[in-house]
């Protein structure tokens, strides 16, 4: 049993008392206990987050030349994840970015603004008025 409840109303703290009620007994009588574990809720990056993501790409994509080449959005992708958040090696050796999948809204707010701020520094990036 694997059960996680995200409180944010009193109706579920109700829920969580009332299951734990009537199911522990069941769990001590064949010797196993439940465990308990209370933490602060982060929640995974949103839409809004993933939205002005790619919208900066597109821009670093049209705008930006490095070395007479310009790149699509899905290479400067991996390009800022291997920069900011580094990479994992592969079975084979050779090595692939952090996945941006697993980022909490505040890891990639950070990401996001780790990326304009190199867009704007170091490609001569502007971005439109947000």
């Amino acid at each position: 049993m694997n059960k996680t409840f995200v409180i944010h109303q009193e109706s579920i703290i109700n829920n969580v008392s009332l299951l734990l009620l009537q199911n522990w007994k069941q769990f001590k009588e064949r010797d196993e206990v439940l465990e308990v574990t209370i933490s602060i809720h982060k929640t995974k990056r949103n839409l809004e987050q993933n939205k002005l993501l790619h919208a900066m790409l597109s821009e670093i994509a049209s705008q930006a030349w490095v070395n007479g080449r310009q790149y699509n959005a899905e290479t400067w992708k991996e390009f800022f994840k291997r920069k900011f958040l580094g990479v994992v090696e592969l079975p084979n050796g050779q090595e692939m970015a952090v996945s941006t999948s697993k980022l909490k809204v505040k890891a990639f707010a950070e990401f996001v603004q780790q990326v304009e701020a190199y867009a704007v520094s170091e490609l001569l990036v502007c971005f439109p008025d947000k």
